[in-house]
């Protein structure tokens, strides 16, 4: 759920909250091949393992802003842009990283620039996109069934909501 509400200094600002369908997170484990020169390794494997949290079902957690942060750390992240991942997210985050950091190389180029301006509507249709690609990306994988479907998205502004 998110919309906008007053923080802690009274300016509305986004809000999000989430609630659990299951428990848990998960960690990883990289596994090294140790090669013949001792400062270089071989990754070989990524073993994933959900890990059980003390939560229950349908519990609602307040995502941003951070209850943890300060006000200026959360206006901070604010201005970095807010992206949340809800669901079996391991896969999507590899999948959003290696995006991002694509698209961060990208905008070095001049007169290049992803999203195309910098605007709620383009941020939405860039998110879109990426999570379509996810998407496309999982039908090929043995993983096909986690994610899948439409998408639909709404973006929330301070003078209101962008649809698709």
């Amino acid at each position: 759920m998110a919309g906008f509400h007053a923080w802690e200094d009274g300016e509305r600002r986004p809000f999000f909250f989430h609630v659990h369908n299951g428990p848990g997170g998960v960690s990883t484990e990289h596994v090294f091949q140790a090669l013949p020169t001792p400062w270089f390794q071989n990754l070989v494997e990524v073993r994933t393992r959900l890990v059980a949290g003390p939560r229950t079902l349908f519990e609602v957690h307040q995502d941003f802003p951070s209850q943890n942060a300060s006000l200026e750390e959360n206006v901070r992240a604010l201005q970095r842009v807010y992206i949340t991942r809800n669901g079996d997210f391991f896969y999507y985050a590899v999948v959003w990283d290696a995006l991002q950091r694509s698209f961060n190389y990208l905008n070095l180029i001049p007169n290049f620039s992803i999203p195309r301006e910098h605007s709620l509507g383009a941020r939405r249709r860039l998110l879109v996109a990426a999570l379509e690609t996810t998407i496309r990306l999982y039908k090929c994988s043995n993983q096909s069934s986690i994610v899948g479907g439409k998408v639909s998205c709404v973006a929330i502004g301070p003078n209101g909501y962008l649809r698709r």
